[in-house]
């Protein structure tokens, strides 16, 4: 990146003035480290998917056509089909329940066929890109399309997120099983919609329709966005127009790692359960994985950050290029509160797989307070935010407000600490109007058992449960330490409650030593993803150096 650029990110941050570190305990006398962190990753994935196309379009009778179609239908198949979308057009079928009661008995096939017809009449008749109003009733829907077959006239639903809604709804109440997703197509923020099969998964987007073997919906998803060559961080999950599930794409998730943005409840955790980690008045943080590079400076608190982040095989992205600029510091209050507050400017550009470098560019903050009582009551509050465009298209836009509690009951060398922690996100909750809303993200609940030896040495046991919106999790975190050595291992597993995201599992093993100024951490990370039966296993190992001045 050019230097005048890292000066003008640096520079109104410099206005804010030096922020305030907490004091270092007088057993933390270095005041300068130097990190260096290596990670390797494999993957061993289920079978690839394999792609498939169709695309529909009406005649002028409003029927559907197909070119190199994967649903081959016979003779009386295709009649049948023709007959419901004239029964539509000429009133024989006249209310939405009987359009449903109608196609009901028709084959997978055959109903993928009529929504791939109905869709495309729908964007042919019925968009309109003025319309911002919430997704209407499936039988204003019904009756929409029916003015439109019967005359040709414009019938306006909405745009590309109402009309997938109601093809959705529809194809839910003929027996299939599909989403309203938010994604991108081309240039553009887009919806379609997602469909579960018996032997893999398929789109729907207006006429046009793509289908893969794989079970697993990340990948079809990054198959789908790779196609269109659009880069892609995250897609909504929407049911009766109603969010229900948030899929992070690997893309998505290697940008938040990158930044330091945590979405998880681990912050707010580490600052309840705890001791005040060693914080460097001056750092440099050097790292390299399989999918980034990256060099961390900071300054008194005030930190820039230069990396570039790859794109893999499955992914429409090719690299990603950023410069992180802000302020980061911890403020202690005589007594027992501490303020933690994060802000930064990320600014850069994303070269997709074939199209031409993008500008993008975001900001990402964070404040932290938090009690810090060695025994007894502690609270917690953490509110963060990020936001992150691809040019004029939006690839995050959120926010969540987290509130925790922790409870230390020490029995002589035996200590007790229960916590529970909880979390709401900011979200378009209506896929008609994305209005945001706040809507329940998760509930942490643990207990740490700490058993100290000697001085230094000790062992610890948390086990916990999490309940998200679509799937529970059950897990448990181990360490020994001794004086120089700390070993730990953690494990969880979920189980989904709702049939688009995936059961997990996990293991976390890890080994370190430290000295004065010296230290050295293995980790090895296992995890795997299970959709409908379909497992997909991801593996790293990392090494982390670091020394202090």
């Amino acid at each position: 990146m050019k230097k005048s650029l890292l000066t003008a990110l640096l520079f109104p941050l410099c206005l804010l003035g030096k922020p305030a570190i907490a004091e270092e305990r007088q057993n933390l006398e270095p005041k300068v480290s130097v990190v260096l962190d290596y990670s390797t990753e494999t993957q061993e994935q289920g079978a690839e998917g394999q792609n498939f196309w169709a695309f529909f379009w009406g005649d002028e009778n409003y029927l559907y056509q197909s070119y190199n179609n994967p649903l081959e239908l016979n003779s009386f198949e295709r009649i049948q089909v023709e007959d419901v979308i004239k029964d539509v057009k000429y009133g024989d079928v006249d209310s939405y329940q009987e359009l449903v009661e109608s196609s009901k008995s028709f084959s997978e096939n055959q109903k993928e066929v009529l929504l791939a017809a109905l869709a495309g009449s729908l964007y042919r008749g019925s968009y309109d890109s003025k319309f911002t109003n919430e997704v209407f009733s499936q039988d204003t829907f019904f009756e929409q399309l029916q003015n439109y077959l019967a005359t040709g006239d414009h019938s306006p639903l909405g745009v590309c997120r109402h009309i997938s809604s109601h093809i959705e709804q529809l194809s839910n109440d003929i027996g299939l099983r599909t989403n309203a997703v938010t994604g991108r197509y081309e240039e553009f923020g887009h919806v379609y919609v997602i469909l579960k099969r018996e032997n893999g998964n398929g789109i729907i987007n207006g006429p046009y329709v793509t289908f893969s073997n794989t079970k697993n919906i990340e990948k079809m998803l990054g198959i789908y966005s790779k196609d269109a060559d659009t880069a892609q961080f995250e897609h909504l999950f929407y049911e009766d127009s109603k969010l229900k599930y948030r899929l992070v794409t690997k893309d998505g998730k290697n940008v938040l790692d990158f930044i330091g943005y945590d979405e998880s409840l681990n912050t707010l955790k580490k600052s309840l359960t705890e001791e005040e980690a060693f914080n460097p008045r001056i750092s440099l943080v050097l790292g390299k994985n399989d999918y980034s590079r990256s060099g961390k400076l900071n300054l008194f608190g005030f930190f820039a950050k230069l990396g570039q982040i790859n794109g893999n095989s499955s992914s429409a992205t090719k690299e990603i290029n950023l410069i992180q600029a802000g302020l980061e510091g911890k403020l202690s209050f005589p007594g027992f509160i501490d303020l933690t507050p994060s802000l930064s400017v990320i600014y850069g550009n994303i070269v997709q797989q074939e199209r031409t470098d993008k500008g993008a560019g975001g900001v990402s903050e964070s404040f932290m307070i938090n009690t810090h009582n060695e025994e007894g009551f502690n609270l917690s509050s953490r509110f963060a935010g990020k936001f992150f465009l691809l040019e004029e298209a939006i690839l995050f836009a959120d926010s969540s407000l987290e509130l925790g509690a922790s409870y230390k009951i020490p029995i002589g060398r035996i200590s007790l600490t229960p916590y529970i922690l909880s979390q709401v996100g900011l979200w378009p909750e209506n896929l008609g109007t994305y209005y945001p809303g706040l809507k329940f993200n998760e509930v942490n609940a643990g207990t740490i058992l700490d058993i100290s030896f000697l001085s230094n040495s000790g062992v610890s046991v948390d086990p916990h449960y999490s309940y998200r919106n679509y799937e529970h999790e059950f897990g448990i975190n181990a360490k020994l330490r001794t004086k120089n050595i700390q070993a730990g291992i953690g494990a969880y597993v979920t189980k989904s409650v709702y049939d688009f995201a995936p059961d997990k599992s996990g293991i976390d093993i890890s080994l370190s030593q430290s000295f004065k100024n010296l230290g050295l951490k293995f980790s090895y990370k296992r995890e795997s993803q299970d959709y409908d039966g379909e497992i997909s296993n991801k593996s790293s190992l990392s090494v982390q150096g670091k020394i202090k001045f």
